[in-house]
Protein backbone atom coordinates (compact mmCIF):
# COMPACT_ATOMS: atom_id res chain seq x y z
CA UNK A 1 0.00 0.00 0.00
CA UNK A 2 2.79 2.56 1.08
CA UNK A 3 4.88 1.90 -2.10
CA UNK A 4 1.21 2.47 -4.50
CA UNK A 5 1.27 5.64 -2.23
CA UNK A 6 4.45 6.56 -3.47
CA UNK A 7 4.12 5.91 -7.09
CA UNK A 8 1.37 8.13 -7.14
CA UNK A 9 2.93 11.00 -5.60
CA UNK A 10 5.77 10.45 -7.88
CA UNK A 11 3.69 10.76 -10.73
CA UNK A 12 1.59 13.74 -9.36
CA UNK A 13 5.43 15.81 -8.97
CA UNK A 14 6.47 15.03 -11.88
CA UNK A 15 3.08 15.43 -14.51
CA UNK A 16 4.40 18.86 -15.20
CA UNK A 17 7.78 17.34 -17.07
CA UNK A 18 6.05 14.65 -19.12
CA UNK A 19 5.75 16.14 -23.18
CA UNK A 20 4.38 14.78 -25.67
CA UNK A 21 6.56 13.65 -28.70
CA UNK A 22 5.93 15.08 -32.07
CA UNK A 23 6.74 13.85 -35.36
CA UNK A 24 9.53 16.58 -36.72
CA UNK A 25 9.55 17.78 -40.57
CA UNK A 26 12.63 20.13 -42.03
CA UNK A 27 11.79 22.28 -45.04
CA UNK A 28 15.01 24.30 -46.51
CA UNK A 29 14.36 27.37 -48.22
CA UNK A 30 16.78 29.05 -51.08
CA UNK A 31 18.95 25.71 -51.09
CA UNK A 32 20.24 27.18 -54.67
CA UNK A 33 21.58 30.58 -54.64
CA UNK A 34 23.19 32.70 -57.39
CA UNK A 35 26.10 35.06 -56.89
CA UNK A 36 27.14 37.39 -59.36
CA UNK A 37 30.82 36.78 -60.45
CA UNK A 38 33.30 38.97 -58.45
CA UNK A 39 30.67 39.58 -55.32
CA UNK A 40 31.68 38.30 -51.86
CA UNK A 41 30.20 34.92 -50.91
CA UNK A 42 29.50 36.33 -47.20
CA UNK A 43 26.72 38.57 -48.63
CA UNK A 44 24.99 35.24 -49.39
CA UNK A 45 25.72 32.53 -47.37
CA UNK A 46 22.41 33.25 -44.98
CA UNK A 47 20.16 33.06 -47.89
CA UNK A 48 19.42 29.29 -47.38
CA UNK A 49 17.42 29.25 -44.04
CA UNK A 50 15.46 25.87 -42.69
CA UNK A 51 11.68 25.88 -41.24
CA UNK A 52 11.28 22.97 -38.68
CA UNK A 53 7.40 21.85 -38.00
CA UNK A 54 6.05 19.32 -35.09
CA UNK A 55 2.85 17.64 -37.22
CA UNK A 56 2.51 20.19 -39.48
CA UNK A 57 2.90 23.12 -37.21
CA UNK A 58 5.68 25.62 -38.14
CA UNK A 59 7.58 25.67 -35.06
CA UNK A 60 9.92 28.82 -32.73
CA UNK A 61 12.75 26.52 -31.74
CA UNK A 62 16.11 28.41 -32.12
CA UNK A 63 17.89 26.85 -34.72
CA UNK A 64 21.57 26.87 -35.03
CA UNK A 65 22.93 26.45 -38.24
CA UNK A 66 26.46 25.31 -39.49
CA UNK A 67 27.54 26.05 -42.94
CA UNK A 68 30.48 23.84 -44.79
CA UNK A 69 29.97 20.21 -43.10
CA UNK A 70 30.88 16.88 -44.38
CA UNK A 71 34.06 17.86 -45.47
CA UNK A 72 32.72 21.38 -47.56
CA UNK A 73 33.37 24.84 -46.46
CA UNK A 74 32.23 28.06 -48.10
CA UNK A 75 35.75 28.69 -48.86
CA UNK A 76 35.68 26.36 -51.56
CA UNK A 77 33.05 29.29 -53.41
CA UNK A 78 35.30 30.84 -55.65
CA UNK A 79 33.40 33.98 -56.64
CA UNK A 80 35.78 35.29 -58.98
CA UNK A 81 35.32 32.33 -61.26
CA UNK A 82 32.08 31.33 -62.83
CA UNK A 83 30.99 28.21 -61.88
CA UNK A 84 29.15 25.66 -59.74
CA UNK A 85 29.80 24.54 -56.11
CA UNK A 86 27.84 23.02 -53.34
CA UNK A 87 27.76 23.02 -49.60
CA UNK A 88 26.69 20.89 -46.83
CA UNK A 89 24.37 23.32 -44.76
CA UNK A 90 23.52 21.77 -41.15
CA UNK A 91 20.90 22.61 -38.72
CA UNK A 92 20.47 21.54 -35.17
CA UNK A 93 18.04 22.56 -31.95
CA UNK A 94 16.41 20.96 -29.13
CA UNK A 95 13.01 20.26 -27.94
CA UNK A 96 11.10 20.98 -24.75
CA UNK A 97 12.51 17.54 -23.49
CA UNK A 98 16.03 19.28 -24.49
CA UNK A 99 16.35 16.00 -26.99
CA UNK A 100 18.62 17.33 -30.33
CA UNK A 101 17.48 17.17 -33.72
CA UNK A 102 19.33 18.04 -36.58
CA UNK A 103 19.35 17.73 -40.40
CA UNK A 104 21.87 18.62 -43.29
CA UNK A 105 20.94 19.73 -47.18
CA UNK A 106 23.17 20.28 -49.70
CA UNK A 107 23.34 23.89 -51.19
CA UNK A 108 24.07 24.82 -54.92
CA UNK A 109 25.52 28.07 -55.32
CA UNK A 110 26.21 29.03 -58.76
CA UNK A 111 28.65 32.15 -59.68
CA UNK A 112 27.13 33.78 -62.72
CA UNK A 113 28.03 37.16 -65.17
CA UNK A 114 24.91 38.83 -64.98
CA UNK A 115 26.47 41.84 -66.34
CA UNK A 116 26.55 42.48 -70.38
CA UNK A 117 29.87 43.91 -72.18
CA UNK A 118 30.58 47.74 -72.17
CA UNK A 119 31.18 49.71 -75.25
CA UNK A 120 32.59 52.82 -75.90
CA UNK A 121 32.09 54.30 -79.14
CA UNK A 122 34.51 57.38 -79.85
CA UNK A 123 33.02 58.34 -83.09
CA UNK A 124 30.87 58.65 -86.43
CA UNK A 125 32.06 56.41 -89.19
CA UNK A 126 32.33 58.65 -92.59
CA UNK A 127 33.24 57.48 -95.71
CA UNK A 128 32.45 59.06 -99.25
CA UNK A 129 29.49 58.14 -101.96
CA UNK A 130 32.73 56.77 -103.65
CA UNK A 131 34.24 54.73 -101.40
CA UNK A 132 31.19 52.33 -100.08
CA UNK A 133 33.27 49.35 -101.69
CA UNK A 134 35.31 49.72 -98.74
CA UNK A 135 32.30 48.80 -95.89
CA UNK A 136 32.45 45.72 -94.08
CA UNK A 137 32.25 44.25 -90.91
CA UNK A 138 36.32 44.64 -90.15
CA UNK A 139 35.70 48.52 -91.20
CA UNK A 140 32.38 49.16 -89.23
CA UNK A 141 34.16 47.50 -86.10
CA UNK A 142 37.33 49.75 -86.46
CA UNK A 143 37.65 52.30 -83.19
CA UNK A 144 35.17 49.91 -81.10
CA UNK A 145 36.02 49.92 -77.39
CA UNK A 146 34.21 46.73 -75.96
CA UNK A 147 35.38 45.36 -72.09
CA UNK A 148 33.79 43.16 -69.98
CA UNK A 149 33.62 42.76 -65.83
CA UNK A 150 34.66 39.06 -66.96
CA UNK A 151 35.19 38.06 -69.99
CA UNK A 152 38.55 38.85 -71.74
CA UNK A 153 38.00 41.14 -75.17
CA UNK A 154 38.99 38.29 -77.48
CA UNK A 155 36.59 36.03 -76.06
CA UNK A 156 33.62 38.72 -76.49
CA UNK A 157 31.67 38.35 -79.58
CA UNK A 158 30.63 41.23 -82.23
CA UNK A 159 28.50 40.92 -84.47
CA UNK A 160 26.76 43.08 -87.68
CA UNK A 161 23.48 43.14 -88.51
CA UNK A 162 24.05 43.46 -92.46
CA UNK A 163 20.92 44.08 -92.74
CA UNK A 164 20.86 47.89 -91.49
CA UNK A 165 23.51 49.12 -93.46
CA UNK A 166 22.17 50.96 -96.09
CA UNK A 167 24.70 52.11 -98.90
CA UNK A 168 23.48 55.45 -100.07
CA UNK A 169 24.09 59.19 -99.08
CA UNK A 170 22.74 59.68 -95.26
CA UNK A 171 23.14 59.26 -92.08
CA UNK A 172 22.43 55.73 -90.96
CA UNK A 173 22.56 54.08 -87.57
CA UNK A 174 24.42 49.73 -88.20
CA UNK A 175 23.07 47.72 -85.49
CA UNK A 176 25.50 45.30 -83.60
CA UNK A 177 25.74 42.78 -80.90
CA UNK A 178 28.30 42.72 -78.06
CA UNK A 179 28.17 38.81 -76.58
CA UNK A 180 30.21 37.74 -73.57
CA UNK A 181 31.29 34.09 -72.96
CA UNK A 182 28.12 34.16 -70.11
CA UNK A 183 25.76 34.88 -73.25
CA UNK A 184 24.95 38.52 -72.00
CA UNK A 185 24.56 40.61 -75.25
CA UNK A 186 24.80 44.62 -75.33
CA UNK A 187 22.76 45.48 -78.16
CA UNK A 188 24.32 49.05 -79.62
CA UNK A 189 24.11 51.39 -82.79
CA UNK A 190 26.93 52.99 -84.25
CA UNK A 191 26.55 56.01 -86.93
CA UNK A 192 27.66 55.87 -90.44
CA UNK A 193 27.55 59.11 -92.39
CA UNK A 194 27.88 58.64 -96.10
CA UNK A 195 28.75 61.86 -97.40
CA UNK A 196 28.91 63.48 -100.80
CA UNK A 197 30.17 67.20 -101.32
CA UNK A 198 27.75 67.78 -104.34
CA UNK A 199 25.13 70.21 -103.60
CA UNK A 200 21.01 69.73 -104.11
CA UNK A 201 19.07 71.09 -107.10
CA UNK A 202 16.53 73.92 -105.90
CA UNK A 203 13.80 75.65 -108.67
CA UNK A 204 11.59 77.61 -107.54
CA UNK A 205 8.05 77.82 -109.19
CA UNK A 206 7.24 81.26 -109.15
CA UNK A 207 9.93 83.73 -107.88
CA UNK A 208 7.24 86.51 -107.68
CA UNK A 209 3.78 84.86 -105.68
CA UNK A 210 1.12 86.89 -104.92
CA UNK A 211 -1.28 85.19 -102.11
CA UNK A 212 -4.48 86.23 -100.67
CA UNK A 213 -4.25 88.11 -97.08
CA UNK A 214 -5.75 85.82 -94.42
CA UNK A 215 -4.89 82.56 -95.39
CA UNK A 216 -2.77 79.53 -94.35
CA UNK A 217 -0.03 78.73 -97.29
CA UNK A 218 2.32 76.40 -97.07
CA UNK A 219 5.53 78.30 -99.20
CA UNK A 220 7.50 74.49 -99.19
CA UNK A 221 4.57 74.04 -101.78
CA UNK A 222 6.53 76.75 -104.40
CA UNK A 223 9.96 75.20 -104.44
CA UNK A 224 11.34 71.47 -106.32
CA UNK A 225 14.14 69.60 -104.81
CA UNK A 226 16.38 66.84 -105.44
CA UNK A 227 19.59 65.48 -104.67
CA UNK A 228 22.15 62.71 -105.82
CA UNK A 229 21.09 60.64 -102.85
CA UNK A 230 18.00 60.39 -103.75
CA UNK A 231 16.83 61.83 -100.29
CA UNK A 232 14.95 65.40 -100.46
CA UNK A 233 17.37 67.71 -98.86
CA UNK A 234 16.01 69.64 -95.84
CA UNK A 235 14.31 72.86 -97.27
CA UNK A 236 13.95 76.33 -94.94
CA UNK A 237 12.34 79.48 -95.84
CA UNK A 238 13.53 82.71 -94.11
CA UNK A 239 12.63 85.32 -92.93
CA UNK A 240 8.99 84.01 -91.71
CA UNK A 241 6.17 85.39 -93.35
CA UNK A 242 3.10 86.74 -91.95
CA UNK A 243 0.16 86.02 -94.35
CA UNK A 244 -2.47 88.22 -91.93
CA UNK A 245 -0.28 91.56 -93.45
CA UNK A 246 -0.15 93.08 -96.95
CA UNK A 247 3.04 93.94 -98.40
CA UNK A 248 5.77 92.39 -100.65
CA UNK A 249 8.47 90.25 -99.17
CA UNK A 250 11.63 89.04 -100.10
CA UNK A 251 12.59 85.47 -99.29
CA UNK A 252 15.37 83.11 -99.28
CA UNK A 253 14.79 79.64 -100.30
CA UNK A 254 17.49 77.23 -99.27
CA UNK A 255 18.43 73.64 -99.77
CA UNK A 256 20.77 71.25 -97.40
CA UNK A 257 21.23 67.85 -98.06
CA UNK A 258 22.27 65.21 -95.65
CA UNK A 259 25.77 65.76 -96.33
CA UNK A 260 25.53 69.54 -95.29
CA UNK A 261 25.62 70.89 -98.63
CA UNK A 262 23.60 74.01 -99.71
CA UNK A 263 22.09 75.68 -102.45
CA UNK A 264 20.63 78.99 -101.81
CA UNK A 265 18.18 81.37 -103.99
CA UNK A 266 15.43 84.35 -103.63
CA UNK A 267 12.12 84.96 -104.33
CA UNK A 268 9.20 87.70 -103.81
CA UNK A 269 5.90 86.68 -101.79
CA UNK A 270 3.32 89.46 -102.18
CA UNK A 271 0.56 89.51 -100.07
CA UNK A 272 -2.53 90.94 -101.48
CA UNK A 273 -6.42 91.75 -100.57
CA UNK A 274 -8.35 90.17 -103.16
CA UNK A 275 -11.61 89.10 -101.05
CA UNK A 276 -14.65 91.06 -101.55
CA UNK A 277 -15.72 92.92 -98.51
CA UNK A 278 -19.20 91.31 -96.69
CA UNK A 279 -21.91 92.75 -97.40
CA UNK A 280 -25.21 91.33 -96.61
CA UNK A 281 -29.23 92.93 -96.68
CA UNK A 282 -31.83 91.99 -94.47
CA UNK A 283 -34.05 91.14 -97.41
CA UNK A 284 -33.61 91.18 -101.44
CA UNK A 285 -36.88 92.38 -102.34
CA UNK A 286 -39.21 95.10 -100.05
CA UNK A 287 -42.27 95.55 -100.22
CA UNK A 288 -43.93 98.90 -99.08
CA UNK A 289 -47.06 101.17 -98.77
CA UNK A 290 -48.39 104.52 -100.41
CA UNK A 291 -47.20 105.98 -96.71
CA UNK A 292 -43.91 104.38 -96.70
CA UNK A 293 -42.73 105.84 -100.11
CA UNK A 294 -41.65 108.98 -99.02
CA UNK A 295 -39.82 107.74 -95.55
CA UNK A 296 -38.09 104.64 -96.33
CA UNK A 297 -34.46 104.46 -94.89
CA UNK A 298 -32.28 102.74 -97.22
CA UNK A 299 -29.39 102.55 -94.59
CA UNK A 300 -31.44 100.19 -92.32
CA UNK A 301 -31.77 97.22 -94.73
CA UNK A 302 -28.41 96.97 -94.03
CA UNK A 303 -27.92 93.73 -91.75
CA UNK A 304 -23.39 93.66 -91.77
CA UNK A 305 -21.37 95.38 -93.70
CA UNK A 306 -17.26 94.36 -93.14
CA UNK A 307 -14.07 93.17 -94.72
CA UNK A 308 -11.36 90.79 -94.21
CA UNK A 309 -8.40 93.07 -93.40
CA UNK A 310 -9.63 96.32 -93.67
CA UNK A 311 -11.96 98.25 -91.06
CA UNK A 312 -15.15 98.68 -93.15
CA UNK A 313 -19.01 99.31 -91.64
CA UNK A 314 -22.25 100.60 -93.18
CA UNK A 315 -20.71 103.89 -93.09
CA UNK A 316 -18.66 103.31 -95.87
CA UNK A 317 -21.89 101.26 -98.27
CA UNK A 318 -22.57 103.67 -101.01
CA UNK A 319 -26.56 103.08 -101.96
CA UNK A 320 -26.96 104.22 -105.72
CA UNK A 321 -30.76 105.89 -105.25
CA UNK A 322 -30.79 106.52 -109.08
CA UNK A 323 -34.18 105.23 -109.71
CA UNK A 324 -35.73 106.32 -106.49
CA UNK A 325 -37.53 109.22 -106.83
CA UNK A 326 -38.90 111.05 -103.49
CA UNK A 327 -40.97 112.78 -104.58
CA UNK A 328 -42.94 110.81 -107.18
CA UNK A 329 -44.84 107.88 -105.91
CA UNK A 330 -43.26 104.59 -107.93
CA UNK A 331 -44.80 101.35 -108.16
CA UNK A 332 -41.43 99.28 -108.25
CA UNK A 333 -37.34 100.58 -108.29
CA UNK A 334 -34.37 99.26 -107.65
CA UNK A 335 -31.67 100.49 -105.10
CA UNK A 336 -27.89 99.13 -105.57
CA UNK A 337 -25.74 99.14 -102.60
CA UNK A 338 -22.20 99.02 -102.57
CA UNK A 339 -18.94 98.02 -100.34
CA UNK A 340 -15.18 99.00 -101.39
CA UNK A 341 -11.98 97.89 -99.59
CA UNK A 342 -8.77 99.58 -99.24
CA UNK A 343 -7.72 96.89 -102.19
CA UNK A 344 -10.31 98.16 -104.78
CA UNK A 345 -12.87 94.82 -104.34
CA UNK A 346 -16.17 95.77 -104.58
CA UNK A 347 -18.95 93.72 -103.20
CA UNK A 348 -22.84 94.92 -104.70
CA UNK A 349 -26.02 93.88 -103.60
CA UNK A 350 -29.28 95.09 -105.72
CA UNK A 351 -32.92 95.19 -103.61
CA UNK A 352 -35.60 95.34 -105.10
CA UNK A 353 -38.78 97.88 -103.67
CA UNK A 354 -42.24 97.59 -104.75
CA UNK A 355 -45.72 98.42 -103.44
CA UNK A 356 -47.05 96.42 -101.14
CA UNK A 357 -50.41 94.61 -102.91
CA UNK A 358 -48.99 94.07 -106.53
CA UNK A 359 -47.74 91.19 -106.28
CA UNK A 360 -50.60 88.21 -106.71
CA UNK A 361 -50.80 85.59 -103.84
CA UNK A 362 -49.06 81.43 -104.07
CA UNK A 363 -51.27 78.42 -104.10
CA UNK A 364 -48.72 75.61 -103.77
CA UNK A 365 -49.86 71.97 -104.50
CA UNK A 366 -48.90 68.75 -106.74
CA UNK A 367 -51.15 67.00 -109.24
CA UNK A 368 -52.41 63.89 -107.66
CA UNK A 369 -52.79 60.07 -108.96
CA UNK A 370 -56.06 58.06 -106.94
CA UNK A 371 -57.13 54.69 -106.85
CA UNK A 372 -61.10 54.80 -107.76
CA UNK A 373 -63.11 54.33 -104.76
CA UNK A 374 -60.43 55.53 -102.67
CA UNK A 375 -61.56 58.31 -100.32
CA UNK A 376 -60.21 61.48 -101.54
CA UNK A 377 -60.05 65.43 -99.63
CA UNK A 378 -59.32 68.27 -102.10
CA UNK A 379 -58.05 70.67 -99.67
CA UNK A 380 -55.54 68.40 -98.52
CA UNK A 381 -51.53 69.13 -99.21
CA UNK A 382 -52.71 72.28 -100.70
CA UNK A 383 -51.74 75.83 -99.26
CA UNK A 384 -51.28 79.48 -99.83
CA UNK A 385 -48.99 82.36 -98.92
CA UNK A 386 -48.68 86.02 -99.81
CA UNK A 387 -45.93 87.80 -101.20
CA UNK A 388 -45.09 88.77 -97.61
CA UNK A 389 -44.56 84.92 -96.86
CA UNK A 390 -48.17 85.18 -94.44
CA UNK A 391 -49.44 81.60 -94.62
CA UNK A 392 -53.49 82.02 -96.31
CA UNK A 393 -53.70 78.34 -96.41
CA UNK A 394 -57.42 78.82 -94.11
CA UNK A 395 -58.06 81.33 -97.12
CA UNK A 396 -58.58 78.92 -99.79
CA UNK A 397 -62.26 78.21 -101.46
CA UNK A 398 -62.47 75.59 -104.03
CA UNK A 399 -64.34 77.34 -106.45
CA UNK A 400 -64.73 74.20 -108.65
CA UNK A 401 -64.87 70.39 -107.95
CA UNK A 402 -65.35 67.77 -111.02
CA UNK A 403 -63.65 64.67 -109.20
CA UNK A 404 -65.59 61.76 -109.47
CA UNK A 405 -63.81 59.20 -106.86
CA UNK A 406 -66.08 56.06 -108.49
CA UNK A 407 -64.88 56.57 -112.23
CA UNK A 408 -61.52 56.42 -113.85
CA UNK A 409 -60.62 59.72 -115.91
CA UNK A 410 -58.72 62.87 -114.88
CA UNK A 411 -60.43 65.48 -113.55
CA UNK A 412 -59.77 69.35 -112.46
CA UNK A 413 -60.27 71.07 -109.46
CA UNK A 414 -60.08 74.80 -109.15
CA UNK A 415 -59.20 76.94 -106.06
CA UNK A 416 -58.91 80.46 -105.22
CA UNK A 417 -57.40 82.66 -102.67
CA UNK A 418 -56.82 86.28 -101.88
CA UNK A 419 -54.18 88.53 -99.47
CA UNK A 420 -55.01 91.54 -97.42
CA UNK A 421 -54.33 93.58 -100.33
CA UNK A 422 -56.91 92.29 -102.54
CA UNK A 423 -54.90 90.13 -104.69
CA UNK A 424 -56.15 87.55 -105.87
CA UNK A 425 -55.73 83.79 -107.76
CA UNK A 426 -56.99 80.85 -109.20
CA UNK A 427 -55.18 77.89 -109.82
CA UNK A 428 -56.42 74.55 -111.39
CA UNK A 429 -55.27 71.10 -110.33
CA UNK A 430 -54.91 67.98 -112.09
CA UNK A 431 -56.92 64.74 -110.43
CA UNK A 432 -56.57 61.70 -112.14
CA UNK A 433 -58.14 58.34 -110.90
CA UNK A 434 -56.91 55.48 -112.08
CA UNK A 435 -57.59 51.22 -111.52
CA UNK A 436 -54.04 49.38 -112.05
CA UNK A 437 -55.38 45.89 -112.72
CA UNK A 438 -57.74 46.82 -114.94
CA UNK A 439 -55.36 49.34 -116.79
CA UNK A 440 -52.84 46.14 -116.71
CA UNK A 441 -56.19 43.93 -118.06
CA UNK A 442 -55.95 46.50 -121.09
CA UNK A 443 -52.37 46.33 -121.53
CA UNK A 444 -52.46 42.74 -121.76
CA UNK A 445 -55.62 42.65 -124.53
CA UNK A 446 -53.40 45.23 -126.48
CA UNK A 447 -50.42 43.18 -126.95
CA UNK A 448 -52.10 40.25 -127.83
CA UNK A 449 -53.90 42.14 -130.39
CA UNK A 450 -50.17 43.25 -131.72
CA UNK A 451 -48.91 39.85 -131.68
CA UNK A 452 -51.98 38.06 -133.66
CA UNK A 453 -51.66 40.97 -136.17
CA UNK A 454 -47.88 40.63 -136.44
CA UNK A 455 -49.04 36.94 -137.52
CA UNK A 456 -51.48 37.84 -140.20
CA UNK A 457 -49.04 40.43 -141.86
CA UNK A 458 -46.32 37.79 -141.95
CA UNK A 459 -49.17 35.01 -143.27
CA UNK A 460 -49.91 37.72 -146.10
CA UNK A 461 -46.41 38.81 -147.35
CA UNK A 462 -45.73 34.83 -147.21
CA UNK A 463 -48.90 34.25 -149.67
CA UNK A 464 -48.53 37.12 -151.53
CA UNK A 465 -44.80 36.10 -152.21
CA UNK A 466 -46.07 32.22 -153.43
CA UNK A 467 -48.42 33.81 -155.47
CA UNK A 468 -46.03 36.06 -157.15
CA UNK A 469 -43.59 33.42 -157.90
CA UNK A 470 -46.24 31.19 -159.09
CA UNK A 471 -47.39 33.59 -161.75
CA UNK A 472 -43.99 34.46 -162.44
CA UNK A 473 -43.22 30.86 -163.40
CA UNK A 474 -46.30 30.47 -165.53
CA UNK A 475 -45.31 33.60 -167.68
CA UNK A 476 -42.41 32.20 -168.81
Amino acid sequence: MKKILLIIIFLFLCKSKIIKAFNYEFEWFNSTVEIPVKESIHDYKEKPYCHVYANGVLQSYQLYYERGVNFTTLTTVQTNRVGEYKVYYRVSFRDLNNVKYTHTKMINFYVKDFEAPKVEINEAIKVSIDKINLIDDQFLKKGLKITDNYSRPENIRIEVDRKSIKLKIGIHQVSFTATDEAENVTAFERTLIIFDDIPPELVIISEHLKLSVGGSYDLFNNVIVSDNSGERPEVTIFPEIDFNKIGLFEVTYQAVDASGNTIKSSGQIEIIDDILPKLELKMNEVQYTTNEYHTLNFVSYILEASDNYDLLSEKDVLIDLSEYDKGSLKEEFKVTYSLTDLSGNTKTVIVKFSLSGKISPQIIFTDTTILVGAYFDPKKDVKAICSLGRDLTDRIIVSSNSVNVNKIGTYSISYYVYDDFGNTITKNRSIVVTNEEKNNQFKTIITLFQEQLLIIIALFVIIAAFIYFKYRKKKV
